[in-house]
């Protein structure tokens, strides 16, 4: 069994696939960049052993997502839309919980954050962040 390539091609790309299908006119990277009113960015941040033989090698690998929405959240059918648009992301998550393409035997949503404000974009006026915790074993 190959231990190399797996960190970008099955999970990061491999996320970034699954997330194209679903949402296919919005940018999907993982660097922030705003192009129109949404775009999500995908990074992995850590991975952890579970089991090791010589043959086979276990991981949890920890993924931020975070979804990206100009929206003016003070009107009502903007910020259910936006809400929609984030339960939406959320379903493709659980819709592929396992994953023969990439080779994933698990994927869990831990948590999502939703009004996430950081430095990075404070600049841009009515920036919706919702940022998801995903663990994914491979």
């Amino acid at each position: 069994m190959a231990f190399d390539q797996i960190a970008y091609d099955e999970i990061e790309d491999g996320m970034r696939y699954l997330l194209a299908l679903t949402f296919p006119n919005v940018y999907i990277s993982n660097k922030f960049t705003m192009m129109g009113n949404e775009c999500i960015r995908i990074n992995l941040d850590s991975s952890d052993l579970v089991t090791q033989t010589p043959g086979l090698e276990i991981r949890d690998y920890n993924v931020m997502v975070r979804y990206y929405h100009i929206a003016d959240m003070s009107n009502a059918p903007a910020n259910a839309s936006v809400k929609a648009r984030i339960d939406s992301l959320r379903k493709t998550f659980t819709d592929n919980i396992t994953s023969s393409d990439n080779n994933w035997a698990e994927l869990r949503v831990d948590s999502i954050e939703y009004n996430v404000e950081d430095e990075e974009n404070e600049d841009v006026d009515n920036l919706h962040i919702a940022e998801f915790d995903i663990s994914i074993t491979h």
